[in-house]
């Protein structure tokens, strides 16, 4: 699914060359293929939130909705690839199809946008009751950065671009690509045109909005890719906190930053009529690829440490949408068919930021309880060992806190259907510094 993805990100940013034929192909491939791999996503993301799914009302609202909702999106993607092959002319039906691009962007878009509005709320209800969980705090952004991210897409294509409908010139040949390339007669750079032998549709966007749109164009970027860096950094740390081989974990955290702000055009950009303008393009495109697909590998690193199968699948489900979201809203909606369908997946990834982050901040939430626990009973078992204080009673003591914990664990496991992701060597390893803390007190 990945790779469909990619092929349509890098066809619609004029990396990849493509014809009439070659686009009805990967019009068909790419509904197969994400017909078939939403299906699996969401089936494996029911699998793994069962628990959760039938305690919250919330998140079986964001499920099903977004199953529903998908299957619209996917109906009306489908209809619009037979209507094509029906009409056997791929741009005559584009034409009087536009309507049905349009819908799908819309839809996709504003259901995403209200599942994120959603899930921030929530999040931001949790830090406020608090304050030092900042890692709430990080969610809530991230869910505000996407929902920046694809409501200012949407402005850019929907409001702040104008669709031009005129007759084509004799002898016109079916073609669509895309020239981003200023021209006079329209007033304004040409995004997408699509032309047959009757119609021609171009996309424009006016000289008087093109400084508004590049504004628009780096809030969407941004913000979300910031606290999309922060967010994962700090949530995989958290995971990874009792684990070895930190300065690794850090590098490797530090390269999807570097790529990203080689991709973002940050340091360097040339105009889109310069000779070496694909280059630049090439070079953009492989630091946004890469900088999703790294993220992957951190995932893959830090999952490798963890024992917990119901944690890995959490964080699988993060890695999902950390990994897809930047690479379908990369994928230029303008294109009607193969580029439309890839983005409307905005949609899934907005249903697993969802469930995903909201299950691991339970699981987060829980944690945090389990630590206080621990704590506690340490300290109240280092009263005793200040008179007894021999090695054996001190491990007797770990054994019976141990225990306890494991019990508090079970009880809330049961309640809530979450597993803590401390293991008993982790919590050996934060009873010696809580001990090693109140050693260093009474000294």
């Amino acid at each position: 699914m990945l790779t469909i993805i990619i092929i349509d990100l890098v066809t619609t940013r004029r990396i990849l060359p493509y014809n009439s034929f070659s686009e009805d192909i990967l019009f068909f491939t790419t509904m197969v293929i994400i017909s078939i791999g939403s299906f699996i996503l969401l089936a494996y993301a029911k699998r793994v939130i069962r628990e959760i799914y039938s305690r919250s009302f919330f998140i079986k609202l964001i499920f099903v909705s977004t199953v529903i909702i998908s299957s619209i999106i996917l109906g009306i993607l489908w209809a619009m690839l037979f209507s094509n092959l029906l009409y056997c002319n791929y741009h005559f039906s584009l034409c009087d199809n536009r309507i049905y691009h349009s819908m799908v962007n819309v839809i996709s878009s504003m259901s995403a946008t209200a599942i994120l509005i959603a899930i921030s709320f929530k999040f931001f209800s949790w830090y406020r009751t608090n304050y030092k969980n900042y890692l709430m705090l990080l969610f809530g952004l991230l869910a505000v950065g996407m929902i920046i991210a694809v409501v200012g897409d949407n402005i850019n294509e929907l409001l702040l671009t104008k669709t031009i409908i005129e007759n084509s010139s004799h002898g016109a040949i079916s073609k669509a690509y895309f020239p981003y390339k200023q021209d006079k007669k329209h007033g304004g750079e040409i995004q997408y045109q699509i032309t047959n032998p009757e119609k021609t549709i171009i996309f424009v966007k006016p000289v008087s909005e093109q400084s508004i749109s590049h504004i628009i164009s780096q809030l969407t970027s941004y913000p979300h890719n910031i606290f999309r860096w922060f967010s994962v950094v700090l949530l995989l740390y958290y995971y990874y906190y009792f684990k070895t081989e930190r300065a690794r974990f850090w590098i490797l955290a530090a390269v999807p930053l570097i790529l990203f702000i080689i991709g973002s055009g940050f340091i360097f950009s040339l105009p889109s009529d310069s000779p070496y303008s694909f280059y630049l393009r090439v070079i953009y495109r492989a630091g946004n690829i890469g900088d999703s697909l790294l993220f992957g590998l951190i995932f893959y690193y830090v999952l490798k440490k963890i024992d917990v199968e119901k944690i890995k699948d959490y964080l699988t489900i993060v890695a999902m949408d950390i990994i897809m979201f930047d690479l379908v809203f990369s994928t230029s909606a303008y294109q009607p068919t193969y580029g439309i369908a890839a983005h409307s997946l905005v949609l899934l990834c907005a249903c697993f930021v969802s469930i995903g982050w909201y299950s691991l901040a339970l699981s987060i939430a829980q944690d945090k309880k389990l630590r206080q626990t621990i704590r506690d009973k340490v300290r109240d078992e280092s009263k005793l060992l200040d008179n007894i204080g021999t090695a054996q009673m001190e491990q007797e003591a770990q054994n019976k806190v141990m225990k306890i914990v494991r019990e508090y664990e079970q009880s809330m496991k049961e309640q809530s259907g979450i597993p803590s992701s401390m293991q008993d060597n982790d919590i050996r390893v934060y009873m010696e510094q809580i001990l090693q803390e109140v050693k260093q007190r009474k000294v």
